[in-house]
């Protein structure tokens, strides 16, 4: 399943994650309740995410992720 980088920000602003910048083009999204629960995104919004990073929002949606 290909999934584009804006459903994935989108999604995690849903959840209630906040964005930071990283360094060049990678951002870090971060639970304010639990700031171990981490991803760190990278790319434009029009790209396609690495399968990795669309399981890892799949599973922080779902409950199954608590930490890194």
């Amino acid at each position: 399943m290909i999934t584009k980088m804006r459903a994935l920000r989108s999604t995690l602003r849903e959840l209630g994650f906040v964005s930071r910048p990283g360094r060049g083009s990678h951002e870090v999204w971060m639970d304010p309740e639990q700031p171990r629960r981490r991803v760190v995104l990278y790319g434009k919004s029009g790209n396609d995410a690495p399968r990795y990073l669309g399981t890892r929002v799949r599973k922080f949606r779902r409950g199954m992720m608590m930490y890194r």
